[in-house]
């Protein structure tokens, strides 16, 4: 007897400042609501959840991450890995869930509707590479320069308290101030897609899919998930009010007329620095056998309609 495949669901219970797990109630009743035939298991560490992928990516009708943008990115990474592809779904219980919003996911209703709908469509994902071999894809966006820094202190403060955890905005805004004040932006980059090459100091270089940044922020209005294109926004040297404004154009699309921006799209480009550099993915700086990776030169391109993805 043919054993039937069910929708598997993944859930990373430290997703959202560890608020994940408190919506598993709700999620359960959601999928009976729409009688999915499901089976969830909760990990308890990524290398638990990159175990668990592993483990059923082969035998499951469809697979979702029920986390935020890093679970599901993680869950991209290990279906790449095994050569598998299958519909996936990402269930938005994260602090940003930009890629959930790209597919108008807005909620555990929107995600279990979907899946219950078994509409898809064939998305794109971009992928980094170097010399040494080294791979890693990601659906949402990935970036050098400021955002490693902020990445870094609002997950350290965040540890000190529940203020933080509930304001991470405010966590955020206070690691852009000291990312000035320690000299980690500007940096200087050199980049080159085969057309365009730059070589400037920026505060941020940011390649994406997705239009959304920093939670629901405009950044790359022109984005499509499915047009075989990297979406590259450059911001260049400038102080700390400068960018502030920026992000705050930003939440309506409206900061690509700032003279510290340039943005374009392209099919992949080389980024390099004089200084060993970190990337941050979907909200996750990049690792590599449990340390911080560090590049001195990438590639970064699109792969042309790699993943199917479950839409509304």
């Amino acid at each position: 007897m043919v054993k039937m495949k069910k929708n598997i669901i993944l859930m990373n219970p430290s997703s959202g400042q560890s608020r994940a797990m408190q919506s598993r109630k709700i999620l359960e009743d959601a999928l009976r609501k729409y009688r999915i035939n499901y089976e969830l298991y909760a990990s308890d560490s990524e290398s638990h959840f990159r175990l668990l992928a592993h483990q059923h990516i082969k035998n499951a009708k469809t697979m979702s991450s029920a986390g935020g943008d890093s679970t599901f990115t993680i869950l991209v990474n290990e279906m790449m890995k095994a050569g598998t592809k299958i519909p996936l779904g990402i269930i938005p219980l994260g602090s940003s869930d930009d890629i959930a919003r790209e597919f108008n996911i807005y909620s555990i209703e929107d995600a279990v509707s979907a899946i219950a709908g078994g509409k898809t469509i064939m998305a794109d994902i971009g992928k980094i590479s170097d010399h040494e071999g080294f791979e890693f894809f990601f659906a949402g966006q990935a970036n050098v320069g400021i955002g490693v820094f902020v990445n870094r202190f609002v997950a350290n403060y965040q540890k000190k308290g529940i203020f933080f955890r509930k304001n991470q905005t405010v966590a955020g805004l206070l690691g852009m101030s000291k990312a000035f004040r320690y000299k980690f932006v500007p940096a200087r980059f050199f980049m080159d897609t085969g057309d365009i090459s730059m070589n400037e100091e920026f505060i941020s270089i940011l390649f994406s899919k997705i239009k959304y940044w920093v939670t629901g922020r405009i950044f790359l209005p022109e984005a499509g998930i499915s047009d075989g294109k990297l979406h590259m926004l450059f911001i260049k040297k400038c102080g700390f009010f400068r960018l502030l404004r920026i992000m705050i154009l930003a939440s309506q699309g409206k900061h690509i007329d700032q003279k510290t921006v340039q943005y374009f799209a392209c099919e992949s480009a080389q980024i390099g620095s004089e200084q060993p550099f970190l990337i941050q993915v979907d909200g996750d700086i990049i690792m590599e056998r449990g340390e911080e990776k560090y590049f001195q030169q990438m590639k970064v391109e699109a792969i042309n309609k790699a993943i199917e993805i479950i839409i509304l």
